[in-house]
């Protein structure tokens, strides 16, 4: 199991629909982003980061489909 942690200035929280591969994002100002094709692993990465904003930043954000919600 990932543990249950979002430990950022920036992510609020997060999940993964690992059916879909749909990583939900909700950020501390409010704003709650969906990025497509997100691989399991790289989820469990982000999610065990010691910086998950930075990780976000450099592995996820951009280089994924994604839209605002």
């Amino acid at each position: 199991e990932i543990p249950k942690r979002d430990w950022s200035s920036d992510v609020c929280s997060s999940d993964l629909d690992t059916a879909t591969k749909t990583m939900t994002v909700k950020f501390n100002t409010g704003q709650e982003y969906e990025y497509k094709d997100v691989p399991h692993e790289m989820y469990v990465q982000f999610r065990l980061a010691e910086s998950q904003g930075k990780y976000f930043s450099t592995q996820i954000n951009k280089k994924f489909d994604f839209k605002k919600l």
